[in-house]
């Protein structure tokens, strides 16, 4: 039967899902994977979610280069099966129980993979907390930036979490497992290891330092593995900053991944080599120094077609829109957060929506068509509706822009673990709830190129309570772990269930609720302030 091919399809042909062994057939690898031995030890290395998300994920592809590069291990990748959904998992290349693996290593990018992880634990064979699990099953490991920023949420379940980056972890975690002798002596062993939490040996709270990668260019992260079947379907993914510099009171990306550090030209250039199609990836990409000199050698010297994942209003001027323009990219993506102009300066988003006005009219001028703006609402001190000035904005720039399509995503401000608002309540579901509604409606009657994309307060509920809960969500978790597909209000079942109190997470927190929010403090990062690059770092200014 002919398979599709078709460029960002979901991996399907055009009666079914692609089969395991008809994705594994459309890969192609830019590095063969190596010989293993008889006798090497085995990871799986898991992402909740289907193929087409995973492989979207660069993290992922990252984690799984590095745990192929290990000596002495093999290493296989385990996804979320869309169907069926309460069958078995098996490993993606070989077909075989994830349940016979040394170790078993999710990657949690949000909060809301936590459910499907739990799911995807029992379709494995396994029970979902530590505690019912033996000595001959896999040691399960939880990383990214979820299980960082909130481990106690995962104690129960998780074996071991690494806290930080991946890549001054996993070699030794791996070197240590290898060494150890049974799945006890491994537990003892990454204990002393910095970086690593093992509930069963630290108690609750003692969650180490997280790791933190030195210079960008050590690590090669970028796409190894190309298929027509991921969102970037012909595009090398090659991450160009990590961090960021802003220091947005809300965002988790400068407490997450610390200080501001960038891949060099000749790195970034080396990663691209061989792509018709390049995405320069990082939150904070258009803070590049460099960024106008890769644009003109990726588009200019080399030909490509570039696209950056992420615009900075004040980051980006009129020539590097112009070069994007010119290696194809149709999209700017701006988030003002709020049109409340004192709220803007508190939160640290130091940008006029003058300054938001200008680029998307620029952005149009040269080529763009679409305009995409994100906005928070219920965010601490902002005022009773904002919805109207969000509904002037996006008006004003469709307008201005000649036809542009304006698309306008809003969602629920959520409080996230480690940032200064951190303390702060979950806004009134109600009020935020019908906030969303009547910005949707408007936007949807606008007579203008107007289009809402508006966010979930019961999954804003969810990711809230993922944040802020300690040990007591992994009992939550095992009760959703036999849902076919746990939503919003499965979750908050659970939750009761357990007799967790929803509201008490929801609410202001005491500075006793939270971690101390200066665990990056090493990383000189100031609340709302600009974190120092990899120069200044190394120069000590």
């Amino acid at each position: 039967m002919k398979r599709s091919h078709r460029s960002g399809g979901r991996g399907k042909s055009r009666n079914r899902p692609l089969s395991r062994e008809e994705l594994l057939a459309d890969e192609v690898r830019l590095h063969p994977p190596p010989a293993y031995r008889k006798g090497d030890r085995w990871i799986v290395v898991a992402y909740p979610s289907d193929y087409h998300v995973a492989m979207s994920n660069l993290g992922f592809q990252a984690v799984r280069r590095m745990a192929e590069g290990a000596p002495g291990w093999r290493t296989e990748r385990l996804l979320d099966s869309p169907q069926p959904r309460r069958g078995a998992l098996e490993t993606f290349e070989s077909g075989l129980s994830p349940a016979g693996a040394d170790v078993l290593a999710f990657s949690l990018s949000t909060e809301l993979d936590a459910p499907v992880m739990a799911r995807m634990l029992a379709r494995a064979g396994l029970k979902v907390l530590a505690d019912d699990r033996g000595p001959d099953d896999p040691l399960v490991l939880l990383g990214g930036a979820a299980a960082s920023l909130n481990p106690e949420a995962y104690a129960l379940v998780a074996d071991c979490i690494a806290v930080g980056e991946a890549e001054p972890i996993l070699p030794t975690l791996l070197a240590a497992v290898d060494e150890s002798e049974s799945k006890l002596d491994a537990l003892e062993r990454l204990a002393e290891l910095p970086h690593l939490y093992v509930p069963s040996r630290h108690r609750p709270g003692e969650v180490p330092e997280a790791a933190s990668l030195e210079r960008l260019d050590d690590a090669a992260t970028a796409t190894d593995i190309h298929t027509p079947h991921t969102e970037f379907a012909g595009v090398r993914l090659v991450e160009v900053s990590r961090g960021c510099p802003r220091g947005c009171r809300f965002c988790i990306v400068p407490w997450a991944h610390g200080r501001f550090r960038y891949r060099s030209l000749d790195s970034t250039l080396a990663l691209a080599r061989g792509a018709e199609r390049v995405g320069l990836l990082g939150a904070a990409a258009a803070d590049h120094p460099e960024l106008p000199r890769i644009l003109r050698e990726l588009v200019f010297t080399e030909e490509r077609e570039v696209t950056l994942s992420a615009s900075r209003v004040d980051a980006l001027d009129e020539e590097a829109i112009e070069l994007l323009v010119r290696g194809g990219q149709k999209t700017l993506t701006l988030a003002p957060e709020t049109v409340d102009d004192d709220l803007r300066e508190r939160i640290g988003k130091r940008v006029s929506l003058e300054r938001v006005r200008e680029a998307a009219i620029a952005a149009s001028r040269l080529g763009m068509s679409v305009i995409k703006l994100y906005f928070i609402l219920g965010m601490p001190g902002a005022v009773e509706d904002e919805v109207d000035g969000i509904i002037d904005l996006a008006e004003s720039i469709a307008a201005a822009t000649g036809g542009s399509r304006v698309v306008v995503s809003a969602g629920p401000f959520v409080p996230k673990p480690h940032t200064p608002l951190a303390r702060a309540a979950f806004p009134d579901v109600e009020a935020v709830r019908e906030q969303l509604g009547r910005l949707d409606r408007a936007l949807r009657k606008s007579r203008t190129a107007t289009e809402p994309r508006m966010g979930s307060v019961r999954y804003g509920v969810m990711e809230t309570t993922l944040g802020r809960g300690g040990r007591e969500i992994g009992r939550a978790l095992a009760r959703s772990a036999v849902k076919s597909r746990c939503n919003a209000a499965d979750w908050l079942k659970c939750l009761q269930d357990e007799a967790i109190d929803v509201e008490e997470l929801l609410g202001e927190r005491s500075p006793t609720d939270e971690p101390a929010t200066e665990w990056r403090a090493r990383d000189g990062l100031e609340p709302g302030g600009k974190a120092r690059s990899d120069a200044a770092w190394e120069s000590g200014t």
